[in-house]
């Protein structure tokens, strides 16, 4: 687990913003919980809740820990 992800990769940011629509779409979840969130690049973060909120609306909701 604990693998590092090169998040300034555009295909890795690409591919982290696909699964979260596939998981989102299969499962029917309105939140994801993220853990470390203070380890893990601001803007990346922003980006991501960003896009998901597009998709899914100002409701979709982001805990971190």
């Amino acid at each position: 687990m604990n693998a590092d992800l090169d998040i300034k990769h555009p295909e890795v940011v690409q591919n982290l913003r696909d699964w979260a629509r596939r998981y989102s779409d299969s499962t029917g979840v309105e939140g994801f919980r993220l853990h470390a969130v203070t380890h893990s690049d601001a803007f990346f973060m922003n980006y991501i809740s960003c896009r998901i909120k597009e998709r899914y609306g100002e409701d979709f909701y982001f805990v971190g820990e």
